[in-house]
């Protein structure tokens, strides 16, 4: 891949199953390339375990439009996100899920309204297939949790499936020198002139499990209600930034971060 791309996707990966990833893989490839633009997946290992790391790894040789980024230790999803999003090249840049809930087939819907002017696009899942009726209570609680706090109407706080401009997340880099109570998606509103939320269509998990059970849901929103973050005080630490465009030329597409000290 010749100069930067227009559209990058990034995505967090904790131990997930390797037939779910190669699918990922498979079908972004099939969305994203009759769109006729140069585009680029940049996957965050988040200290995954050796079998996940190697499917990775292989995909990254395969691909050169597939960048892997590595972190020695399990740092959380939200550090992996960072991390990601300032790894990445592309003008237009998609969030997601690994684990297929977030459908691929959705990218040009969430990247659609950036083409219309708008800064940040969240998604938001109004119907899970699937989904147990106590996660969707949690989930419904968390939501509303949230928006009381940080006075804001975001459908839903837990969709990973969100597209912005490149340049609204260089709010990023200060957040690895001075961690904040300020949730993400939060920051990025601050940072957005125009911004809207887009309904994206979940499909239904179906390998491994879910990397948050109802006790985890109940304690994000309850550590959210009393300190106003999901951000819990042991993930409360800096890491460097990778030097990502530097290592990606010199170790073609894989690129390992490493972390500073807490």
């Amino acid at each position: 891949m010749t100069g930067d791309p227009a559209i990058s996707v990034v995505i967090p990966v904790w131990n997930e199953d390797g037939r779910t990833l190669q699918e990922l893989r498979r079908r972004i490839v099939a969305t994203l390339e009759p769109l006729g633009q140069p585009w680029e997946v940049v996957v965050v290992s988040d200290g995954s375990d050796g079998t996940t790391k190697q499917v990775l790894e292989g995909l990254a040789s395969d691909d050169p439009r597939v960048r892997l980024v590595c972190l020695g230790r399990r740092r959380g999803q939200e550090t992996a996100l960072v991390v990601g999003l300032l790894a990445a090249k592309g003008e237009l840049i998609c969030t997601m899920d690994c684990d297929l809930e977030n459908r691929p087939e959705d990218l040009p819907r969430i990247v659609a309204p950036l083409l219309q002017g708008y800064d940040l696009v969240l998604g938001y899942r109004r119907h899970r297939p699937g989904c147990p009726l106590t996660r969707r209570l949690l989930s419904r609680f968390f939501n509303s949790v949230m928006n009381l706090r940080w006075a804001v109407g975001i459908h839903d706080w837990g969709c990973g499936f969100n597209a912005g401009r490149r340049e609204m997340f260089e709010v990023l880099r200060d957040r690895l020198s001075r961690w904040t109570d300020e949730p993400l998606k939060v920051g990025f509103i601050h940072q957005a002139t125009r911004w809207t939320q887009v309904e994206v269509t979940p499909d239904i998990r179906r390998d491994g499990d879910s990397g948050y059970s109802w006790l985890m849901l109940c304690g994000r929103g309850i550590t959210a209600l009393i300190r106003g973050s999901t951000v819990v005080p042991g993930q409360r630490r800096r890491i460097r930034p990778p030097r990502a465009r530097e290592e990606a030329e010199k170790r073609s597409s894989v690129v390992v971060a490493t972390e500073g000290t807490p």
